[in-house]
């Protein structure tokens, strides 16, 4: 094991200073214009190992953990992640209307090669229907994709872009209100990677025709409408597989995720200026990107004999995505006598789905309509004499459902509830000329429950970057939708190294 360790170790530094040896300047091949990074990356957990991969269920002896379960080797696991990545942005362009992008990314997860708790499971999932239009495809450590893929057409008041690509359309930080178009990519790290890089890595591109056209007027010059088609080639949200360290599914839960090709993504929003705010309004319909479990029965013997073999699935559940409705808008007010920045994001889901039990079984899915709002100030501030100004951020979230709701559960398996209210407070203060710049986020929740993310950003020349963060879940709710004790076992430090060129 130990000769394992010290070759991939060596296999890191030759990679890494291969990178440094051709990656001091962009490449330029012909109208191709290369550009991207090389990011290395450990995620190491400090509490205990995770839950979900060692609950069992038996309806004799009732709940209880069953160690190893779903790992190799009981006990708390020594890394939740170590990665390589490379991602490698293409540029071309051809004259001033037409341009085209590729993004090809290639992963190397090393986690089960240094980490002997975990059994073989897929590192990046890419077994469901649809999967095919992710052009993804590798082994289970070793995985290539091409992200994006699309190009641009410019004229005049047009735009369009038509190709594999993200669509984001909100900017509140930590948590999504407007921007849910695309699905998430949450396999490797729940969205617990530096905050204030948002969601721009996990948010998973799709095929879609977007058009964006500016129209003429003197009241507001840059009032735009915008289309968006997804003819149907969708993927749901991405959760890490069973088994893996950041596993939400119990492992006495199988879930079959049925995502129905053909049903298309349709969208649109208008956006504009009214001096001195930015204003937009949105609609999207499309299918729900979380499974919504029914149950399609049990397997018994697993049910009765729990360790035989350990944490065979015993609950069986269709995972189902219907079609919602979305609308929504924004508005940005710039403040300028404060010195600030108000933000407001809200949408409307009239027909957002929920798991309707019967005696604890999910037996079929009710709609219910869920209107989410966010509230935010940002501004810079001189905190510290003699420093360049912190960024501080301010955000208020709140999410309605209305109906009854006994009986409900959401696509966690959570009891709902009416209102949900959630504070997030951001810091950044950089240092030595912006090289450094030191981060806090928190997040608390009124039902108590918080996400604390302390960290320390530091930009090394022109070139190189270190991350330096830390996840601290805590507090006594523990449902799965939340952000409290539930995901404790992710808490600790995580590391990156990320080389660009």
């Amino acid at each position: 094991m130990r000769q394992a360790k010290l070759l991939i170790w060596g296999l890191i530094i030759l990679f890494a200073t291969t990178i440094q040896s051709t990656a001091w300047s962009q490449y330029t091949i012909g109208p191709f214009e290369i550009t991207g990074f090389y990011q290395y990356t450990v995620d190491v957990p400090t509490e205990h190992a995770n839950p979900n991969n060692s609950a069992c269920l038996s309806f004799i002896v009732g709940p209880f953990k069953c160690s190893p379960g779903l790992q190799k080797k009981r006990g708390k696991p020594d890394f939740l992640l170590m990665r390589q990545l490379l991602d490698v942005n293409i540029f071309g362009k051809f004259n001033e209307n037409w341009s085209v992008t590729f993004e090809p990314r290639l992963f190397f997860d090393m986690t089960k090669i240094v980490d002997n708790h975990f059994r073989q499971y897929e590192s990046l999932p890419d077994r469901f229907p649809g999967n095919g239009w992710m052009l993804r495809g590798g082994g289970n450590d070793f995985k290539a994709e091409m992200w994006q893929a699309y190009g641009d057409y410019r004229s005049g008041n047009w735009w369009v872009r038509l190709g594999k690509q993200q669509i984001a359309w909100g900017e509140a930080l930590g948590l999504r209100v407007l921007d849910t178009v695309n699905p998430l990519e949450l396999s490797q790290n729940l969205s617990t990677d530096r905050i204030f890089e948002e969601f721009d890595r996990v948010r998973v591109p799709q095929w879609f025709a977007r058009v964006d056209y500016t129209i003429a007027n003197d009241t507001i010059p840059d009032l735009t409408t915008e289309f968006i088609l997804n003819p149907g080639i969708v993927v749901p949200t991405l959760l890490p597989p069973q088994g893996s360290p950041f596993n939400v599914v119990p492992a006495f839960l199988n879930i079959k995720n049925n995502v129905k090709q053909g049903e298309p993504t349709v969208g649109g929003r208008v956006t504009g200026t009214v001096d001195p705010m930015q204003f937009s309004l949105n609609f999207v319909t499309k299918p729900n990107d979380d499974a919504i479990g029914v149950s399609r029965g049990v397997n018994l013997p697993a049910c009765l004999f729990p360790v035989l073999p350990p944490a065979t699935p015993c609950v069986l559940l269709n995972g189902n995505h219907p079609r919602i409705y979305i609308v929504g808008g924004s508005a940005n007010y710039n403040w300028t006598s404060a010195g600030a920045v108000l933000r407001a994001e809200t949408t409307v889901t009239p027909n957002a789905p929920f798991s309707a039990n019967t005696a604890g079984t999910p037996v079929k899915i009710v709609d219910r309509s869920v209107w989410k709002t966010v509230l935010a100030v940002d501004r810079p501030t001189y905190v510290i004499p003699g420093l360049d100004s912190m960024t501080i951020g301010f955000q208020f979230f709140e999410t309605y459902t209305g109906g009854k709701k006994a009986g409900l559960t959401d696509a966690t398996g959570a009891k709902v509830d009416s209102n949900v209210h959630i504070f997030t407070v951001f810091f950044q203060q950089p240092l030595l000329e912006k090289r450094i710049s030191l981060e806090f986020f928190g997040l608390f929740d009124t039902d108590d429950a918080h996400w604390l993310q302390p960290g320390v950003h530091w930009e090394i020349g022109n070139h190189a970057r270190l991350d330096l963060f830390y996840n601290k879940f805590g507090g006594a709710e523990k449902r799965g939708s939340r952000f409290g004790s539930n995901l404790d076992f992710v808490n600790g430090p995580f590391f990156r190294f990320t080389w660009g060129f």
